[in-house]
């Protein structure tokens, strides 16, 4: 689990960029360096998340909306892209999650073809998520999935991407 280190004053940031809460966009208030007044703030990283720079310190952008729009700092909470769109910032799409939840809200294969048996296997990934929790074995491949995804959202609840889906 990651740990993050606590925010600059929320004062500090505000005075620093704009933040439009419904289109998740943060703009550059100051002009410094090279930066424009106006202009859209941050850049995608390689993890594929919006960072923002501010006093050499690079954020991450769905944490410094919380933070704008709670005004509380998550400390070591995580902040879940409900629609698992990383650079999708608008509040609406932001929610506080454990680890584990926000790992519940990630997609995985779970079915697979057994070339020996000739059916389809469903395996879900429990507990650390190092171990798997076999689901069965099922002639078709819809039968399959459709148990992958009720064990997930049993296991995952609101937090699972398949949660709107059935």
């Amino acid at each position: 689990m990651a740990k993050f280190k606590p925010m600059p004053p929320l004062a500090e940031l505000q005075h620093r960029f704009d933040y439009n809460p419904k289109t998740g966009v943060f703009r550059h208030k100051n002009t410094r360096k090279q930066t424009l007044v106006g202009t859209v703030a941050g850049s995608i990283n390689s993890n594929r998340y919006i960072e923002l720079s501010f006093e050499g310190r690079r954020l991450l952008a769905h944490r410094v909306a919380w933070y704008f729009d709670t005004g509380a700092d998550p400390l070591n909470q995580e902040v879940d892209h409900e629609n698992r769109v990383k650079y999708d910032n608008k509040i609406s799409n932001l929610r506080l999650a454990s680890h584990r939840n926000n790992e519940g809200n990630k997609i995985h294969k779970g079915v697979f073809f057994c070339k020996q048996r000739r059916k389809y296997v469903a395996r879900i990934r429990v507990g650390d998520g190092k171990h798997q929790m076999d689901l069965g074995r099922f002639d078709r491949e819809d039968d399959a999935q459709a148990a992958y995804q009720a064990k997930h959202i049993e296991i995952h609840g609101e937090f699972s991407p398949y949660c709107a889906t059935l």
